[in-house]
This record gives C-alpha cells, structure tokens and sequence, in this order.
C-alpha cells in the first residue's frame, strides 16, 4: 500500500473532524488578553454565548471588571478580571499566577501595542514597549497556557497577527516585525502541537472597525473596495478556522489583497504600504 505522509495525513483528519460546539472541543474556560474593546470584547462575548466561562485581562480595570459583571450576568458563565499592563514581564507572570487553579481550554491573544511614526522620531522605549506586548508577553502566555494543553491532549490558541506582517511596513517598522513574530510562531506551534490535541491559529486582520480603528487615523485609508470589516466577522472567521488551517485573513477582500500582495515585487509591495500609513497618527 502507498504510504500516506504526515502532512496529508493530517489534513484528513482536520477535513474528517466531527463539527462540534467549541466549549466541548477545548473545555469549560477561554482567556481573551485584550478583551475590553474591539475584537477582543466580540471574542468574549462569542465565547460566553458559547458557554464557555471567562477569564478577561485588559490594562483597563474599571472596563475590564464592568464587562466581566455584564457577561456573567447575561449569560450566566462564571467570569475572572484580570487588570494587567502586559509590557511589564513581571506583571503578565503575576496574573498567569493568579488563575494557576483554571484549566484554560481556549487562549485568545488579541492585545497589541502599536509603534507608528517616523523611526528617527518613535522613542527607544516605545519600540521595546511594542516588543514586550507584542512579543515577550505572547510568547510568555502562550508558553505557560499550552503546557497543561499538551498535558491534556486538547486546547486551542488563537494569537493576532496583522496584514503588516506580511510584508515591510515603512512608519510602522517594529509594529509589522512583531506581528511577523506572531504570525511565523502560530503557524509553526500548529505544524508542532496540531499533531498533539492543540489547535493554534494566526488571525491576519485587514482593517478592522475598532475604536483603536478610529483613534490611530487607519480610517482615513477607508475606500469602496478595501472597506473594514466588522469586530464579530473576524472573529467567527477565526473561529471557523481554528483547527482547520494555520491562518486565515478575514473578510473576502482583504484576502484579495493578501494574495494580491504575495504576487507583486516585493519592493512595490512595501511602498505601498508607506504611502497608505502616512495618515496614521504617531504613537510613541
């Protein structure tokens, strides 16, 4: 008989997998970091329609403790409020201390700290706060949450890329390398932990309407053909995908322009994206 590879062999099994609720796939508690606003509140509030109880961290604590209170009153799930600046490494091990006692079934890592602006003009120290966010306290959670994962043979992790980690992003140099560092480490924890039980996802949003949307001018690239999607289409997309595939861009065309992009010359690509970040506001 022809022997079948890993790689396909895989594939089968994720295309065969009986659809089930999510809850009875990773168990009873999901963490959402970065859960106050945005796509972060349409994660927590999917997950507590799906009965999931809720563990929700945001630099925010009176936010973060109002939504906590709203979702457990609505929907009957128990629910945790962590307050946590995640640029501080310290801080991010203490609230990871602090729900120890939690079999976290499903990890979401929506939070980001952008880096926008001239080079020469972002300071040193909000080019390592956007690493520490986006990157070490990435990289600290999704270490310590997958570690039981793997012990228990299932768990899902969703972690936030961005469609500036596809390419070089001029004024927004070190807000694309570190989505870049999202991106290449979920697809590679699901070649890795796939096999084992665990799922992990790579989002690669476009433009999504958040109020970070608004804030930091990204609204302003707004046209008829590339307009930005709504928080809670993102998020069913991730979830759809999640365990199926290793990334997923949301919304029909903003993946037009991921494959668009992958086709053009690499240098074009790259001035492009400068020209349509000129009208962000600088951050740092």
């Amino acid at each position: 008989m022809p022997k079948t590879s890993p790689t396909a062999s895989r594939a089968a099994t994720q295309e065969t997998r009986p659809v089930i609720g999510l809850r009875q796939r990773y168990g009873g508690w999901a963490m959402v970091v970065g859960s106050a606003e945005g796509m972060g509140a349409a994660y927590a509030e999917r997950l507590a329609r799906e009965g999931f109880d809720l563990v929700l961290l945001d630099m925010r604590k009176p936010a973060v403790t109002a939504q906590a209170a709203k979702l457990a009153r609505e929907h009957g799930v128990q629910t945790r409020a962590l307050a946590c600046d995640l640029s501080r490494p310290a801080r991010v091990a203490a609230a990871l201390d602090a729900i120890d006692d939690l079999e976290i079934g499903l990890l979401v890592f929506n939070a980001a700290m952008g880096s926008v602006g001239p080079w020469q003009e972002v300071t040193l120290a909000a080019k390592l706060l956007a690493v520490n966010v986006n990157v070490i306290a990435v990289l600290t959670i999704a270490d310590r949450l997958s570690r039981p994962m793997l012990e228990r043979g299932r768990g899902g992790i969703v972690l936030t890329s961005s469609m500036a980690a596809l390419q070089g992003a001029p004024l927004q140099a070190v807000y694309a390398a570190t989505k870049s560092f999202d991106l290449i480490l979920a697809e590679s924890l699901w070649g890795e932990l796939g096999p084992r039980g665990v799922d992990v996802l790579a989002l690669i949003p476009g433009m999504v309407r958040t109020p970070n949307f608004k804030r930091s001018g990204a609204d302003t690239g707004e046209s008829r053909l590339l307009a930005a999607i709504e928080p809670a289409e993102a998020v069913d997309e991730a979830l759809r995908a999640l365990g199926h595939q290793p990334r997923v861009v949301p919304g029909r065309a903003w993946k037009a322009v991921a494959v668009a992009g992958s086709l053009m010359p690499r240098s074009t690509m790259i001035k492009a994206i400068g020209r349509q970040l000129k009208g962000l506001k600088a951050q740092g």
